[in-house]
């Protein structure tokens, strides 16, 4: 399905390839409802490292989460059409982000930039899913705007990237030079989003530091996939004679 997703708004090749393999749609289901195979919702699951075989991912939790969370399951949807059911994955909360790891093959993915700050009138671009009702086909749109407004305090911003659909599922807002610079959250007649700021300032807690550079912090994330992932020491080939 994820192969296949149509693009909307004239979203061009070299967007679409980019913000294709580093944000990824998380499938929201219903598990008793009149079509339980047929999602209700899609999140937005950002890339922030993708190693030898593994990824880790981040969101916006509040879908990820909801009141009887019993009643929902989850199902990410790869580039190359692969499927991972969310519930066995030791999702971690931290802030207003969920994280975790997933073993997916080398080359599947691609880890978003992140941008530095944002400025009011600064011009952005929102990149989410839907899923068509008639087709049940996944779509893909980017979509303008700009900054219409900073809460530093908070560390949220708002833009007027439109549709709203897309603005309550955690999609991702970039910059001109396609950095990740916020997450889309909530519609009130422009979107509300968390800043890079509270992203990146968060982002640590995921990986046991705090006040730690950037690059340090995807760094140990990395090394953390990478003891996650590592094949167990009984079945590492034997040195050659």
């Amino acid at each position: 399905m994820a192969e296949d997703a149509i693009a909307l708004n004239g979203l061009n090749g070299d967007h679409h390839r980019q913000f294709h393999r580093s944000v990824i749609p998380i499938l929201m289901y219903e598990r008793e409802g009149k079509n339980p195979n047929n999602p209700i919702a899609v999140i937005s699951g950002i890339v922030t490292v993708s190693g030898g075989g593994f990824c880790h991912i981040i969101a916006y939790k509040g879908l990820l989460f909801p009141n009887e969370a019993h009643k929902y399951r989850y199902e990410i949807v790869f580039p190359n059409d692969m499927r991972v059911d969310l519930e066995h994955l030791g999702m971690e909360r931290h802030g207003f982000l969920a994280g975790f790891y997933c073993r997916v093959p080398a080359g599947t993915v691609d880890a978003v930039h992140f941008g530095i700050q944002t400025t009011r009138n600064q011009k952005l671009k929102m990149y989410g899913y839907q899923v068509d009702d008639v087709s049940g086909r996944l779509q893909n749109d980017l979509t303008d705007g700009r900054v219409t407004h900073v809460e530093k305090q908070d560390q949220k911003l708002g833009h007027d990237c439109t549709p709203s659909i897309f603005s309550r599922s955690g999609s991702p807002v970039f910059n001109q030079q396609r950095q990740l610079v916020g997450i889309s959250y909530k519609d009130i007649g422009v979107t509300k989003a968390l800043d890079v700021g509270y992203i990146t300032a968060t982002l640590p807690k995921f990986c046991g530091g705090d006040n730690m550079p950037m690059s340090d912090v995807l760094e140990r994330i990395r090394l953390l996939g990478e003891q996650k992932f590592a094949p167990p020491e009984d079945m590492e080939p034997s040195p050659s004679p």
